[in-house]
């Protein structure tokens, strides 16, 4: 008597239905984790834009306490971006501009600092700026933070 022939045979592989349900759990798992991510992402733009002004104001304000360059140095904030620039203002075309664009997604939301304008100048060797204020960048919603100079020259975020 043969026996093989009584006994099924065993599946090999995987099925169409095996396949789509593991790509509707995959599917599930990306739709939750996906919003969770876009706001880590939008959290560490913000994050890295409002440190970037904040040392480029302290470079510029390094610059003007050192003196190995003679003259004043400042930051220019605009919606887009923010300038360091050297001279007693900002000037557009300048070729010493150094230009940092802001990530998608990210904009400089106010710029509230003493006598108005959206310059921060450095002339001092004691590291004073000519303006003290704040600077506020926003990722959209709730991300939100603030770079905070005060008239003693220190620099925070907030």
């Amino acid at each position: 008597m043969d026996r093989r022939s009584s006994q099924p045979k065993a599946a090999k592989g995987t099925t169409f239905l095996e396949v789509m349900i593991v790509i509707a759990v995959f599917g599930l798992i990306g739709s939750a984790i996906g919003p969770m991510l876009s706001d880590t992402f939008n959290r560490r733009n913000v994050d890295l834009a409002a440190a970037g002004a904040a040392d480029a104001v302290r470079e510029a304000q390094f610059s003007a306490m050192t003196g190995l360059v003679p003259g004043r140095f400042g930051v220019h904030f605009e919606s887009g971006k923010y300038v360091f620039f050297r001279g007693a203002g900002y000037s557009a075309g300048a070729p010493d501009n150094v230009v940092h664009e802001l990530d998608n997604g990210v904009i400089i939301t106010a710029v509230d600092l003493t006598g108005g304008g959206s310059d921060i100048v450095f002339s001092d060797v004691r590291g004073l700026p000519g303006q003290d204020g704040s600077v506020t960048f926003s990722g959209g919603g709730d991300l939100v933070l603030t770079v905070i100079i005060n008239a003693a020259g220190m620099v925070d975020v907030q």
